[in-house]
């Protein structure tokens, strides 16, 4: 919306609000949840080894099957990369909120909806 009311034909915009790791991710659906996160981790070099088998695999003998464990998606995983929304805050008002409150708007709207219990 912020985009479509302020924006500038042509240019790209950053919406973002913060950098998370997996686990800190996984911490947040705990707590908004109430669910344990999987007890089940693997080291980044290991999930990239798998990620390239299982797209080898699919590739070659499932190629209609949808591939979301990929080394690309991997690979971005791993990249701790911190994007910069301070264009979007500045040009178009873009005022951010956590990733925390984000993910709690959105389980109360499911529920609400009974999408999930």
């Amino acid at each position: 919306m912020l985009c479509m009311e302020k924006g500038r034909a042509g240019q790209k915009y950053i919406f973002s609000t913060e950098f998370l790791t997996v686990d800190d991710l996984l911490k947040i659906f705990e707590d908004v949840t109430g669910r344990p996160r999987p007890r089940f981790r693997l080291p980044g070099p290991l999930m990239a080894g798998m990620a390239e088998v299982s797209s080898f695999v699919l590739t070659n003998f499932f190629p209609n099957r949808p591939q979301r464990f990929t080394p690309a998606a991997v690979r971005f995983l791993r990249m701790e990369r911190k994007a910069d929304c301070s264009k979007a805050t500045r040009e178009l008002g873009y005022r951010p909120t956590t990733i925390a409150q984000a993910v709690r708007e959105a389980h109360e709207c499911f529920v609400r909806r009974g999408v999930i219990q």
